[in-house]
């Protein structure tokens, strides 16, 4: 893994750095979601495609490309779920238990120790989804080699 942590690395700061930038304003709010979600199988393209930063990004937007709101409603649930189930449960046992806080941060982080490997592994099976959704679309035709059909 180490040969593809360069690019892993400059991917993730580029993309994370665009969109800061766009989620700033309310106006850019929707371009900044667009490319987050077009960019979330940026680890999955360096590590299985062997891509660099910039062509990561790219194949990361071709594979969603037009199934973007697939992609946006597994990674939005699927991340979502993952990252906010730790907090959640650490909030409810602060607030309807006696437990300690560093119990309840115990509990949060072995959430996150059996959530964050299944969100990786499922949005890996969606990269491969994607991959092969593109590959066995039909191809289309430009409008100028299709013959009308004739009456």
């Amino acid at each position: 893994m180490r040969p593809k942590l360069r690019p892993l690395v400059e991917s993730l700061l580029a993309a994370a750095i665009v969109v800061a930038l766009l989620s700033v304003t309310v106006v850019c709010l929707p371009i900044a979601i667009r490319l987050l979600v077009r960019w979330s199988l940026l680890a999955q393209v360096v590590a299985l495609e062997d891509r660099e930063a910039r062509g990561a990004l790219r194949s990361s937007g071709r594979i969603v490309g037009g199934r973007w709101p697939r992609a946006a409603s597994i990674t939005l649930a699927l991340s979502g779920t993952g990252l906010l189930l730790g907090p959640v449960v650490g909030t409810l046992l602060l607030l309807f238990t006696s437990a300690s806080f560093d119990f309840v941060n115990l509990v949060s982080a072995l959430i996150y120790v059996v959530t964050l490997p299944f969100v990786a592994a499922v949005t890996t099976y969606l990269y491969f989804d994607l991959v092969v959704r593109e590959r066995l679309a039909p191809e289309r035709a430009p409008r100028g080699e299709v013959l009308p059909a004739e009456i």
